[in-house]
């Protein structure tokens, strides 16, 4: 829960935000998740595609760390917001910082 409640102010475009807050409700106390994407589609109600490019974005903005592990679901890690650079994060358009 203390995950959501950090990631809850940052202003950002809503694919990258919908992600982030579905990793975070999912993420256990030291940050980790491994959700497919499939999981992620079903619970931001995004594309596929729209959800990779979300997940690179989080994951340039260092909002989250990616391991891929062969034959299994990426494994993530949610970073405290406020130790990363947020303005990297790509807002939406009429969004103030």
């Amino acid at each position: 829960m203390q995950i959501e409640q950090q990631c809850t102010p940052l202003q950002m475009a809503p694919a990258p935000k919908a992600v982030l807050m579905a990793m975070a409700a999912m993420a256990r106390d030291d940050g980790t998740c491994q959700p497919s994407l499939g999981v992620l589609c079903e619970c931001t109600c995004f594309s596929r595609a729209t959800v990779q490019r979300a997940l690179r974005g989080l994951v340039a903005a260092r909002l989250v760390e990616a391991k891929a592990v062969p034959g299994q679901r990426s494994a993530y890690r949610l970073t405290s917001p406020e130790s990363t650079a947020r303005e990297q994060m790509p807002r939406a358009e009429g969004v103030a910082a």
